[in-house]
């Protein structure tokens, strides 16, 4: 039986650049501080942690702040906890305070969602997915991956702050929830958040679809970064890819990347927060996509390779598993194009 053409075919998506919001509604709920009523707090006392999870109270499990306020305010007194931290798994007894509604407090601060702005490094119009970030979110407090399902929304920037070294800079900006979801997240990996784009962002610089570059098509040199700076716009910007780490399976810190772009380096210093997820273009191809910046020289930072979102795009739910492993032979034609070309 022959493989039929669009199989063989390489892997084509849009290059994004655009500013996004991402916000997450995680399916644990989280501690983040305590809530002390005249300096007493039930949950402090009872030794529970900042970056604890509540998994149950009582019997029923709990997976929203809306969950724990119900069963804290109907199960029996005293209250029984199930809390994890890390695998680590321990029951908490504890009474609550009562407000002079009746109303029950533990005395403490929890958190089920979490949101942000980073740049959407492609997206597909065809399969209806996209690729953004380039890595982890994670909690703010506890440093953990944010475990749950979320919404994907446009982006616009408000300003930068300029980074230096020992102090990263950043992007400021606002999610537009008013032209409502742009998308859904699915997945929140290592390599980034991926899911399902309901339209196409606005902005393309390119005329059409690039090509993902296999691993073994990216190499030192010139390229170009797509990034918003100003409102919506998204501009290309010079960088140099300075080395590649070879890797034949997924991993991340594929790539160092340099900025050399005179404008960008006088409006933000180099790589700032917010720029995670901005595709990287090399010989035409979508080649890569930043995702740190190094502390001590804010022109240098870490970037993971395209095909490495791809593939997580490629298993995010709803996709073929026959379509993955056309796309994975697709790259290996593509690697042994390039060695070959190459000579290696």
């Amino acid at each position: 039986t022959q493989s039929s053409d669009n199989h063989s075919a390489p892997v084509r998506v849009w290059a994004g650049g655009q500013a996004i919001g991402v916000r997450i509604q995680s399916n644990r709920v989280t501690v983040v501080g305590y809530e002390r009523a005249a300096g007493v707090s039930p949950a402090a006392a009872a030794r529970i942690q900042p970056g604890d999870v509540i998994e149950k109270i009582g019997s029923h499990p709990v997976s929203t702040i809306r969950d724990v306020r119900r069963w804290v305010n109907l199960s029996p007194v005293p209250l029984t906890l199930t809390i994890r931290h890390g695998q680590l798994r321990r029951i908490v007894t504890l009474r609550p305070l009562v407000e002079s509604d009746g109303t029950r407090r533990l005395g403490l601060y929890v958190r089920d969602t979490t949101s942000g702005i980073g740049t959407l490094t492609f997206y597909d119009p065809v399969h209806h997915r996209f690729g953004a970030l380039g890595h982890v979110i994670t909690d703010v407090e506890t440093g953990m991956p944010v475990e749950g399902t979320g919404v994907l929304y446009d982006a616009e920037v408000t300003g930068v702050v300029r980074g230096q070294p020992g102090r990263p800079g950043e992007k400021r900006g606002r999610m537009d929830v008013q032209r409502g979801q742009l998308g859904d997240v699915w997945r929140n990996t290592e390599f980034g958040v991926f899911g399902r784009i309901h339209r196409n962002p606005h902005s393309a610089l390119f005329k059409g679809p690039l090509v993902v570059a296999s691993p073994a098509q990216v190499h030192v040199g010139p390229a170009k970064m797509l990034t918003v700076l100003h409102g919506r716009r998204v501009d290309a910007f010079d960088v140099v890819i300075e080395s590649v780490a070879h890797q034949d399976t997924p991993s991340p810190k594929s790539l160092v990347i340099r900025v050399t772009d005179p404008r960008l380096l006088a409006e933000t210093g180099g790589i700032v927060q917010g720029m995670s997820g901005s595709p990287v273009i090399q010989d035409g191809r979508l080649a890569a996509a930043v995702t740190h910046v190094f502390i001590s020289d804010v022109t240098r930072g870490y970037g993971v390779y395209a095909a490495w979102m791809m593939q997580q795009a490629q298993a995010s739910p709803g996709a073929g598993v026959g379509k993955r492993k056309a796309v994975r032979a697709a790259w290996a034609r593509q690697a042994t194009a390039a060695r070959s070309a190459t000579g290696s």
